[in-house]
């Protein structure tokens, strides 16, 4: 067996069955930790969703900043792949993964609030969470991780997909659309947590119904 070979036979064991498992089994737990609490109290699940703490940020403002780092090219492309690879049938079984995957989500969230002292990301609640020197050193590597997929998977996926379908449907120049993406993240960006809230609350909720409807068509 040559060393490409034995790449993707590894890429598909843990691409093709390790990681979904290992990531429903986690969700699958989280969820019935909280004992099914979103399924068993939708009524406080909404009155919790539109309090406002004193002093903080409300919860449809920290929900749109987690969904505005959530959906994206693998919610449209991710689902159209899954449906043309395994057929109808794949759809149940995205519905049974959001149900699991969302609270991987909440515990993510739940963390960064808990260590929101020292920056409330991965980074901080693995360093400070896990023990000893071992959190330390993983919040590195993670940190490191981030930052080649910031410069590969991340943006530039993202970035390609919508100038790619700009291009193909109304002719637009994938080097103008490049331009305009890069201006209006800046903007964002430099201007604060304050502004990313701002900008995600105006723009996931109507993204978020479009993207409802158009699944819906």
């Amino acid at each position: 067996m040559t060393f490409y070979e034995l790449y993707f036979c590894l890429e598909n064991t843990l691409y093709g069955f390790v990681l979904p498992a290992a990531l429903l089994l986690g969700g699958a737990y989280l969820l019935f930790s909280v004992g099914v609490f979103p399924i068993r109290h939708p009524k406080r699940t909404a009155r919790l969703f539109i309090k406002k703490e004193d002093g903080g940020t409300s919860p449809v403002k920290a929900m749109t900043r987690a969904l505005a780092g959530t959906l994206g090219v693998g919610n449209i492309s991710g689902v159209a792949l899954a449906i043309v690879s395994g057929g109808a049938g794949a759809l149940f079984w995205m519905w049974v993964a959001a149900l699991f995957s969302m609270m991987l989500k909440y515990a993510e969230v739940t963390l960064a609030l808990r260590f929101r002292a020292d920056g409330g990301s991965a980074m901080a609640y693995m360093a400070g969470g896990l023990t000893g020197k071992n959190g330390r050193r993983l919040a590195a590597v993670f940190a490191v991780l981030c930052l080649f997929a910031a410069f590969t998977v991340g943006g530039l996926v993202q970035a390609n997909a919508i100038a790619e379908a700009l291009s193909e449907s109304a002719s637009v120049s994938p080097l103008f659309v490049g331009v305009m993406l890069s201006l209006i993240t800046a903007a964002v960006i430099f201007g604060g947590a304050k502004k990313i809230s701002d900008a995600t609350t105006l723009l996931i909720p109507p993204i978020t119904l479009l993207y409802i409807l158009m699944s819906l068509v």
